[in-house]
């Protein structure tokens, strides 16, 4: 009797460890794909993406101020208001 419960005992044991390590690797996972925020070298703010030439070339000629103003706060001139003015005609 005392042999089945230690083999009882042990199995729950085992069973929480397993769970634990599946826990602590599911936080490992999330915490790998949280984005890292750094401060921004030439805006003030916090970014996620740093203006390299690769990152910037989408945007054509402009300053490098502008390109991570772009990259982190989002490129709005291409986007179409959500309510125009009627026309005068």
């Amino acid at each position: 009797m005392t042999n089945f419960l230690k083999l009882i005992f042990w199995a729950i044991l085992f069973t929480c460890v397993i769970l634990v390590e599946f826990k602590l690797i599911e936080m490992w996972y999330e915490a790998q794909k949280r984005q890292r925020t750094f401060p921004c070298t030439y805006i003030s703010g916090s970014c996620t993406k740093k203006p390299t030439y690769k990152n910037c070339k989408r945007f054509g000629s402009v300053p490098i101020s502008v390109c991570e103003m772009k990259l982190n706060y989002g490129d709005f001139t291409n986007e179409s208001p959500k309510y125009s003015l009627p026309d005068d005609n």
